[in-house]
């Protein structure tokens, strides 16, 4: 994967790479190691980065300290801020908070391991629902490189929902909800909450790789299927999914894994899930030009500006969604073949 991405691995230990009964270090709080003398071992090299990843912390912590230091009778802000569930969720509002929440979006790009980036992005949803700083689009692809798929798509419908103004949203103004008002939603359904005029792209980027990844999941198992000599026992699709957890969405088709009792079914909800491909790609390509070509080729690629800001349909926008979302298609086998088998057979 390409030196510009931050580094965001499962866990595991810095020097054999064991996942088991790990240790976490006390300074950076960030690298694990699987015993002392591993971390001992290490320590040279982790020296430096454990002193920058501590001091973003330590100004977190700093932050945070001036919140809760200010007097009751501020006019600027409200008492206990970030405790009270009146205002947790909203503290955006508040021009004192902000640097604080500044701090943590800095913290995240500084996370050794997918799950603690993940925890700090949700952290800032959990403390700013109106998300001004874009937390949310790296949220989806992080949940996928976990293997949780469902969770992704559950987290991109809730958003997808809430920017269509529909009704069903109406619980995310409580702030004990936030964003998980959406809870084992249909990945196989259809995509018209994406495929309107104004698009989140990063967003649009997450979809097509669950879509695709669900994709190839059902054509494992029918590949299994028609493997089978004639008369051997059929396995049941919970059985075969036993190897396709993870890239390929096996939790999301475990869920409906008995309503694919034969090649013919599976087959018609791979059709479904194609369709739905092709509407998603051409949605992102009216509305982004630059997006897919970035996706492929390195050319089109540039690292030399890291702005936030962007106008709808820009590179600007399409370099953001890419840089939240890339790890992710680099990490699903297959998944960028696909894509660009699409892209040729469009042309």
């Amino acid at each position: 994967m390409e030196q510009h991405f931050p580094k965001m691995i499962p866990k595991h230990c810095e020097v054999c790479k064991k996942t088991d009964g790990l240790l976490r270090c006390g300074g950076c709080k960030t690298y694990y190691y699987c015993g002392r003398e591993h971390q001992t071992a290490d320590r040279p090299t982790h020296r430096t980065t454990c002193k920058t990843i501590k001091d973003s912390r330590t100004k977190i912590e700093d932050e945070e300290a001036k919140i809760r230091a200010r007097p009751a009778y501020d006019l600027e802000m409200p008492v206990n801020v970030l405790d009270d569930p009146a205002h947790v969720g909203r503290l955006w509002t508040w021009q004192p908070v902000r640097p604080y929440l500044h701090e943590m979006l800095i913290r995240s790009w500084r996370q050794q391991g997918i799950e603690d980036a993940l925890a700090v992005y949700l952290e800032i949803l959990r403390l700013n629902i109106n998300d001004n700083q874009g937390a949310r689009f790296l949220i989806p692809a992080l949940y996928m490189r976990l293997g949780r798929n469902q969770e992704a798509y559950d987290f991109l419908k809730g958003w997808a929902l809430h920017a269509a103004g529909r009704p069903e949203t109406k619980e995310l103004e409580n702030p004990s909800l936030m964003y998980l008002h959406v809870k084992n939603a249909d990945p196989t359904e259809g995509v018209d909450l994406w495929t309107g005029r104004f698009l989140q792209l990063a967003f649009m980027s997450s979809i097509q790789l669950l879509k695709t990844r669900l994709g190839m999941g059902l054509d494992l198992i029918l590949e299994y299927r028609k493997a089978l000599p004639p008369g051997a026992p059929i396995a049941s699709p919970r059985e075969i999914l036993a190897d396709v957890h993870g890239p390929y969405c096996g939790d999301i088709i475990e869920r409906f894994a008995e309503s694919l009792v034969n090649e013919d079914a599976i087959t018609k909800k791979r059709d479904e899930v194609d369709e739905q491909l092709a509407d998603l790609f051409v949605a992102t390509a009216k509305y982004n030009e630059h997006f897919w070509p970035m996706m492929l080729q390195p050319a089109e690629r540039d690292f030399s500006t890291r702005s936030l800001r962007y106008t709808f349909g820009s590179r600007e926008e399409a370099h953001l969604a890419f840089t939240y979302t890339y790890p992710a298609w680099c990490e699903t086998p297959m998944a960028l073949e696909t894509l660009r088998a699409t892209v040729t057979a469009r042309k």
